[in-house]
C-alpha cells in the first residue's frame, strides 16, 4: 500500500531525528518537499514505491545539485526517516539498496548507460506504466497525462503487492500491458463518464492545437473539437466502394505480381489497372507502358508496400498475411491506410497536417488557395532551410502527394482540369480517414527536445 503520513507523525519524526543529526533532518524535509507534493505542513505525505524509486534513480542524481556524498546522505536520512515512521521495509531497503548507491555514483560519473539502468530497473519493478497498443506515454506530459501516468502506477503497485501481478514470471508483461489498459478504459466520474485515454487524448489534441504560428494555430482551430469526438460513422459499403482498386491490387498478389527489372509493376498489370479503371488514364493514343505513367497504380503500389500489405521477393511481390487480414475488412483497411496517410518527415508531415485541417474543416476548396493558406501559416511558423524560408513549390509538391494518395484511394476527389480552377473536396470515406490521420498525429506522444 502508498504510505501516507499524518502531519504529526512526520514532526514528531522529523524532532527526533532533528535532535541527533540536525544535518540529517534537513536531508529528510528536503526530501519529503519533493516527494510529498505538499503544498503545506498541515498536509499529510503520501508516498508511494514507485514515486520513491524515480526519485531515488532519477531526480535526486539529475536535480539536486549536490555532490554525490551529499546525495548518498539524503538516501540514507531518507531511509532512516522511514524506518522511524514505520513504513513498509522495501521503503527504507530502497534507499539503501546496492541498485540505488550504484545509480548515484553512475549519474555523478557521467555514466552514459545510466539512464537505460534507470529503465531497466523500473521496469523490473512491476510499477512502470507500460507503453500499449491504446497509448504510449510520452516523455514530455502535460498535467492530466502526468497525473494518470502516477495513478496508473498506483494501480500497479496495489496489484503486486496483492500478488494479482507477479514481476518476472512468465506471461507478466502481457498481464500488465492489460492491467493499464483497462485503467484507461476505465470510465470516471470526475470526468463526466469520460474515460483516463480520453481525457489524455484531449489535453494532447488541445497542446497541438496550440503549438507554431498564429496562422497554423487558426487552421489547426477549426478541427480541432471534432478531433476530440469520436470518428464519423460511415456505411461498409462505401468504404468498400473507395477501396477497391486498392483490394483489386492486392488480391492479383497472392501467387506473386511479376515486377520489371527496375521493380515496378508489369506493363500487362499497369495495362489491366487502366482498363479497368479508365478514368486513371487520360492520356490520348496508346495504352501506358509503364507504371510511372499511372499515378493512381503508382500511389496505391508505394503505398501497399509501406505499409507491409505486400513484399518483394526477388522479382515478385507477394501479398502479406497483414495484406490478406485486411483485405477482407475494408473498415480495418481504411483506418491501416489512414494511419500511413500523413508523412513522418517533420516538414512534410507540418505541410500535410495543415492541408488535411483545412479539407477537413472546407466542404470543398479551390486547390490553389489550399496550397496558398498552407505555405503562408508554414512561413508564418518559422521553418527554413539554410536560413531561407520554403518556396510555394516546396509546399506544393507536398500537398499533391498527399491529394494523390488519397485521390488514388478514393478519399478525395477533384473537378475541374487544368487551367480551370480545381476544386478538392473529401469522400465521405475520405472525412473519416483524414480524421484519423490528423487525430493519430495530434494525440501521438509528446517528445522531449532536450
Amino acid at each position: 500500500m502508498p504510505l501516507e503520513l499524518s502531519p504529526f507523525v512526520v514532526r514528531r519524526a522529523l524532532a527526533d531525528i532533528r535532535a541527533e543529526d540536525a544535518e540529517a533532518a534537513v536531508d529528510v524535509e528536503g526530501a519529503l518537499e519533493w516527494l510529498g507534493g505538499r503544498e503545506s505542513e498541515a498536509e499529510p505525505v503520501v508516498l508511494s514505491l514507485y514515486e520513491l524509486q524515480r526519485f531515488l534513480w532519477y531526480e535526486l542524481p539529475r536535480k539536486w545539485l549536490v555532490p554525490l556524498e551529499s546525495k548518498l546522505a539524503v538516501a540514507d536520512a531518507l531511509a532512516g526517516f522511514l524506518d522511524r515512521v514505520g513504513a513498509a521495509p522495501a521503503y527504507a531497503e530502497l534507499c539503501r539498496s546496492d541498485d540505488t548507491r550504484s545509480l548515484l555514483a553512475a549519474w555523478e560519473e557521467g555514466d552514459p548507460d545510466a539512464l537505460a539502468r534507470v529503465e531497466e530497473l523500473l521496469e523490473r519493478s512491476g510499477l512502470e506504466p507500460p507503453d500499449t497498443p491504446l497509448l504510449a506515454w510520452g516523455s514530455v506530459m502535460g498535467s492530466v497525462e502526468a497525473r494518470f501516468r502516477d495513478e496508473a502506477a498506483l494501480a500497479l503497485e496495489l496489484a503486486v503487492e496483492a500478488g494479482r501481478l507477479l514481476p518476472g514470471r512468465t506471461g507478466f508483461e502481457r498481464a500488465q500491458r492489460a492491467y493499464v489498459e483497462a485503467f484507461l478504459h476505465d470510465p470516471r466520474a470526475e470526468l463526466d463518464g469520460r474515460t483516463p485515454l480520453a481525457a489524455i487524448h484531449e489535453e494532447r489534441i488541445e497542446r497541438w492545437a496550440q503549438r507554431g504560428g498564429g496562422k497554423r494555430r487558426q487552421i489547426v482551430g477549426l478541427v480541432a473539437a471534432e478531433l476530440s469526438e469520436p470518428c464519423p460513422a460511415i456505411a461498409r459499403a462505401g468504404i468498400e466502394e473507395a477501396l477497391e482498386p486498392l483490394v483489386w491490387l492486392l488480391g492479383l498478389a497472392p501467387d506473386g505480381l511479376e515486377l520489371t527489372q527496375t521493380g515496378a509493376l508489369s506493363r500487362g498489370l499497369v495495362r489491366a489497372a487502366v482498363g479497368r479503371y479508365p478514368h486513371w488514364w487520360h492520356e490520348l493514343g496508346a495504352a501506358p507502358h509503364r507504371e510511372d505513367e499511372v499515378a493512381a497504380l503508382r500511389e496505391l503500389d508505394e503505398l501497399a508496400r509501406r505499409m507491409r500489405l505486400l513484399r518483394r521477393k526477388g522479382r515478385k511481390l507477394f501479398l502479406t498475411a497483414r495484406g490478406a487480414t485486411l483485405r477482407n475488412e475494408p473498415p480495418a483497411l481504411l483506418e491501416a491506410c489512414a494511419e500511413k496517410l500523413l508523412s513522418t518527415k517533420p516538414f512534410a508531415a507540418a505541410v500535410q497536417e495543415l492541408a488535411v485541417a483545412l479539407l477537413l474543416a472546407e466542404p470543398e476548396l479551390d486547390w490553389d488557395e489550399l496550397d496558398t493558406r498552407v505555405h503562408a501559416a508554414i512561413i508564418d511558423d518559422g521553418w527554413n532551410a539554410a536560413g531561407e524560408p520554403p518556396e510555394p513549390n516546396d509546399v506544393r509538391w507536398l500537398v499533391a502527394e498527399l491529394v494523390g494518395t488519397a485521390r488514388a484511394l478514393g478519399l478525395g476527389r477533384l473537378s475541374g482540369r487544368y487551367p480551370a480552377p480545381r476544386r478538392l473536396a473529401a469522400t465521405e470515406p475520405g472525412r473519416l480517414a483524414l480524421h484519423v490521420a490528423l487525430r493519430a498525429l495530434a494525440t501521438r506522444p509528446a517528445a522531449s527536445i532536450l
